[in-house]
């Protein structure tokens, strides 16, 4: 019953953001990744309040410094080279994807911005610090390396990205094909808050994973 209170609230976070986003957008036009930024602080204060809502602790969910070594062993042995292995592939991105993912298209200093620094704490305090904090206290186990509650934060993870469908900033095409990254990044982001119990590592992993592709996709366009 709680899982599915959870999807609930991950709903209705998307639900809230997007009526509040179009509030901005009714009066004047953003660039996207400036809507993204001005977003940024509203979207981790509500993902805070459902984290307290959900009488989830705030250790539980990640706000603590957790284990230093663990946490630097996935960044420095795991996000950096994923980082590195997904911005190469990435720039040898088609051209013919950039017209299938609207989000891709601005050029401007808040891309950098959002995609460099705020798009970290902003998904990672979502959906690592609230879901997989939460799925972590009701299911138990796990399959090899993984914790049960990484896996199926990860599946989710994936999966809510069909929303981007909704909203129009990526093709059905698109998600489809993205599946498989999308999964493979949040295992590793999963992973990485699971042996090290807090945010702050999966949040410079997810910067660099983002970063690194934003950049080598404006490289691709520009080629």
């Amino acid at each position: 019953m709680k899982l599915i209170g959870i999807i609930i609230i991950l709903l209705l976070h998307w639900y809230i953001i997007q009526k509040i986003a179009n509030q901005f957008i009714k009066k004047i036009k953003f660039d996207i990744f400036k809507l993204h930024t001005i977003l940024a602080p509203i979207n981790i204060l509500l993902t805070f309040i459902f984290i307290k809502f959900s009488n989830l602790s705030l250790k539980d969910a990640g706000f603590t410094i957790g284990n230093l070594k663990e946490g630097l062993i996935s960044i420095f042995l795991i996000g950096l080279p994923a980082a590195v292995i997904s911005a190469f592939f990435t720039s040898k991105t088609a051209k013919e994807t950039f017209k299938e993912i609207s989000y891709l298209l601005p050029d401007s200093k808040w891309k950098i911005i959002y995609m460099g620094i705020l798009v970290g704490p902003v998904e990672e305090t979502l959906y690592r610090g609230f879901l997989q904090g939460n799925l972590s206290t009701i299911i138990h186990g796990n399959l090899f390396i993984f914790n049960f509650s990484t896996i199926l934060a990860s599946i989710i993870f994936t999966f809510i990205h069909y929303l981007n469908t909704v909203n129009k900033a990526e093709s059905l095409k698109v998600f489809l094909s993205m599946i498989p990254v999308r999964f493979v990044a949040a295992l590793i982001l999963g992973y990485s808050f699971q042996i090290s119990r807090s945010l702050i590592y999966p949040i410079i992993i997810h910067n660099l994973i983002d970063g690194f592709n934003i950049t080598a996709l404006d490289k691709a366009k520009s080629r």
